[in-house]
């Protein structure tokens, strides 16, 4: 009884028995989980970054590496658990950031991505990877998203969001939302 219990309750539990066509990643990148991992984590793994309190519930760092391939961005929400994570191909620091040492980290090395997709990789290559979108988004900037909502079980919905710039791959949001 208590075996076919169990396995009832992982038949459920499962990703293909709650939503066929989502996926169960957790929102998680170069070492930090999206909702789970917090500041201190981030700067154990990048350094201290440049600081702006103005963003989220509680701050944001920013990071690139040394030539400027790749951009580095964790949005802090309550208890300054990171909220989004963002990866950015090139040089996407805001500008009061650009001349600051502190965004420079060594540690940050060129993308990688989410099962070996690469910045400015099509959008048919991520659905290849992904499978269908749980949705798509357009932005007043331009860009076209591609937004998989996590099936696994999460307390907050969770999420990786591929987005495109003229049929190019160029940012990579790993998030998990607070409401």
């Amino acid at each position: 009884m208590l075996a076919m219990m169990i396995g009832l309750y992982l038949l459920a539990a499962s990703p293909t028995a709650q939503a066929p066509a989502a996926t169960c990643l957790p929102p998680f990148w170069g070492g930090v989980l999206a909702g789970g991992s917090d500041r201190r984590d981030v700067e154990k793994l990048y350094g201290r970054g440049y600081f702006v309190a103005n963003e989220g519930d509680s701050g944001g760092s920013w990071y690139r590496d040394a030539k400027g391939t790749v951009t580095l961005h964790a949005v802090y929400y309550t208890d300054r658990v990171v909220g989004d994570l963002e990866v950015f191909e090139g040089n996407a620091l805001p500008a009061s950031a650009r001349k600051r040492p502190e965004a420079v980290s060594s540690y940050l090395q060129p993308p990688f991505l989410h099962g070996g997709l690469a910045f400015g990789a099509a959008e048919e290559a991520v659905l290849s990877n992904m499978g269908t979108p749980s949705r798509k988004e357009k932005s007043e900037e331009g860009l076209e998203t591609l937004v998989y909502v996590t099936s696994c079980r999460c307390e907050l919905e969770a999420g990786i969001s591929f987005a495109f710039k003229k049929g190019r791959l160029v940012k990579v949001v790993y998030w998990s939302n607070s409401a």
